[in-house]
């Protein structure tokens, strides 16, 4: 859990301009396409704001 809390710091201080657009190159999103991470996201993104958790799965569905 503590992961996708990491990503979300690093969005919001990048939304509120405080990090550049490579904060977010830098993160590793790899990690987060794997089966489990996608299982466990699924089970717990309720627990995040709907504005990041379209952002989070964009990012990730995105990265390569």
């Amino acid at each position: 859990m503590m992961g996708y809390r990491r990503v979300e710091n690093i969005y919001l201080q990048f939304k509120n301009g405080f990090l550049k657009q490579e904060a977010l190159d830098r993160i590793g999103m790899s990690f987060y396409r794997t089966p489990l991470q996608r299982q466990i996201w699924e089970e717990r993104k309720y627990d995040f704001d709907p504005e990041f958790g379209i952002f989070f799965e964009t990012l990730r569905d995105s990265a390569q």
